[in-house]
């Protein structure tokens, strides 16, 4: 939702990882990634995964939404 509701999002982060999504096999891994590569996902956990088995909380989606409003607030790696 969040991705959509974005547009396009500039790229910060070139090369990512994200343990627990499959290009081949997580639904809409392409979108995931280029949350991940603009900031606005970072994981849920320190080994960075998405975590797409667990529900969204009302803090993660505001961080998202604010991310996305607030280009200052995007996250590079490392």
């Amino acid at each position: 939702l969040v991705e959509r509701a974005s547009g396009e999002l500039e790229a910060i982060n070139e090369t990512v990882t994200v343990p627990d999504v499959n290009p081949d096999e997580t639904l809409d891994a392409a979108a995931i990634l280029r949350l991940y590569q603009a900031g606005v996902l970072t994981g849920v956990d320190q080994a960075g995964n998405f975590g797409g088995d667990k529900e969204l909380t009302r803090a993660q989606a505001a961080i998202m939404l604010a991310r996305v409003l607030e280009p200052s607030l995007r996250v590079r790696a490392g």
